[in-house]
This record gives structure tokens, C-alpha cells and sequence, in this order.
């Protein structure tokens, strides 16, 4: 069939791009909404016009922007932009890593233990359960303009009101990604969490956030690799090195 080959190539870019972008999904559902929608792989601040109400969805660790990165994005967030970010798995311990992030900038605490799961219901959709084994957290000043935790006050999703802007924290986003958006309960949160500008702006959906120097990565997160090969190192220097002792007479 002539229109299947003449086709194929555009499909064949498309199943290419899914594969490595997590977000594709949600960038052709919202073109297909009406909404201006970009994607990329990395933050890149320098080559992204953020609009005053665009909505900004970083989608990997927020822990490894720079701090040049995260006053561009509070600045762009107190001026009336709308920024959904997540928080890092439990095994990322970026709070004592790093003194400075994005999320303690926005007042938000990290609690270093892994919540339970939510229960998503919305009627005539199967029951769902959202954010199991997220990191949960609490925010430090005012209440959120909507939320959703556990009865010790543990946050897995919360709204507030940031300066002229809206933050949207959740602890996890797998609810976004390509496979779980086409059910309709995932679509139907989505949307619910982009609701701020919804129409007034882009979406910008960044999926792999800013990646540290390779110094800083090897420091804090190579030390498992690095460290054994130290002691070993260690270890042979040791025993080739001449113990010290009284001289010894070669002709006895």
C-alpha cells in the first residue's frame, strides 16, 4: 500500500523517539488538546524562553540542578509561572549532599522514608493507586492549596502558591509516562496537575533535568567503585614497601 509506505518513515521516528523520551505521550496528547507543548532532555535554561505563564514539568532528579538554574527558576516562578517537579527516590540522599536545592528553596522537606500508595478513584474508571514507594515530604511555611498524603501528614502531591506562581510537588510522576498515560484515570490526574496555566502558555517538559560534573558524581555517588580500588591500592603499597629494622650483617 502506497499511503502505509509513505507513512512508515514518520511512524518509524516516532516509535524512535518514545523509546528514549519517557514524556513523548504527553507532549502529542497535549498538541492534540490545543496546548503548546515542548520536550526535551535537558533543562538547558540558556536556550529556553520561559513565557510568564508557561507551566515548567522537570520530570528527572530536580537534585542535580546547578544554583544559577534554580534562582532562573523560582524568579521565573514568583513572576507567574507554574512549575510541576517531583521528588527524588529515597536511595538519592541530595539533602546531604548538596546544601542547596530547588525543592528546599521552595520550602519543601524530604522525608527520607517511602510512603504507601494512594488510592486514585475517579467514577466510571477502574480504582487506581498513584505514588507507591515515592518520597513523601512536608512543606515548612503555609498551607498547600490542595493535597494528598498520609494521616501523619506525609505529602505524596501538593499544590501552593509560590509568589505570582503555582508549584506542584509530587513524589513520584510514573503516572506521566508513555505506557501508564494511555489510561484514562492517568490522562484525567494529568491534567488535573497542569490546571494553573492550562491554555495561557507552553508546556515545557524537560525529562532528564541537568546532569552534574562528572567530579561531582564520581564524589558522591562513585564512592562504592572508587573505594575499594583505594584500599587495594592501599594494600599493595603495603606489602611491597621494605619493613624498617636493625641492619643486618650480610656475612653472617
Amino acid at each position: 500500500d502506497h499511503r502505509d509506505l509513505h507513512s512508515s518513515p514518520t511512524r518509524r521516528s516516532s516509535d524512535l523517539e518514545a523509546a528514549y523520551n519517557p514524556l513523548y505521550a504527553l507532549r502529542q496528547a497535549l498538541r492534540e488538546a490545543g496546548v503548546p507543548a515542548q520536550s526535551r532532555q535537558r533543562l538547558r535554561l540558556d536556550t529556553i524562553a520561559l513565557g510568564p505563564r508557561d507551566t515548567l514539568l522537570i520530570y528527572g532528579d530536580p537534585g542535580a540542578m546547578t544554583p544559577a538554574e534554580i534562582a532562573t527558576v523560582v524568579d521565573w516562578v514568583d513572576g507567574g509561572g507554574h512549575l510541576v517537579v517531583r521528588t527524588p527516590p529515597p536511595r538519592l540522599r541530595d539533602g546531604a549532599t548538596r546544601p542547596r536545592t530547588l525543592l528546599g528553596e521552595l520550602g519543601v522537606r524530604l522525608i527520607d522514608v517511602a510512603g504507601g500508595c494512594e488510592h486514585l478513584r475517579i467514577e466510571g474508571q477502574p480504582p487506581h493507586t498513584e505514588f507507591c514507594g515515592g518520597r513523601r515530604f512536608e512543606l515548612d511555611g503555609g498551607e498547600p492549596w490542595l493535597a494528598w498524603g498520609d494521616p501523619d501528614g506525609h505529602l505524596a502531591y501538593a499544590r501552593f502558591a509560590h509568589g505570582e506562581g503555582w508549584v506542584d510537588v509530587l513524589a513520584d510522576m510514573d503516572f506521566l509516562a508513555n505506557d501508564a498515560l494511555r489510561e484514562g484515570p492517568h490522562w484525567m490526574l494529568a491534567r488535573q496537575v497542569l490546571a494553573p496555566n492550562w491554555g495561557e502558555g507552553t508546556v515545557h517538559l524537560v525529562y532528564a533535568a541537568s546532569v552534574p560534573p562528572l567530579w561531582y558524581l564520581l564524589l558522591t555517588r562513585g564512592w562504592m567503585a572508587w573505594g575499594p580500588l583505594l584500599l587495594a591500592l592501599a594494600a599493595w603499597l603495603w606489602m611491597r614497601t621494605q619493613r624498617l629494622g636493625p641492619l643486618r650483617d650480610r656475612k653472617s
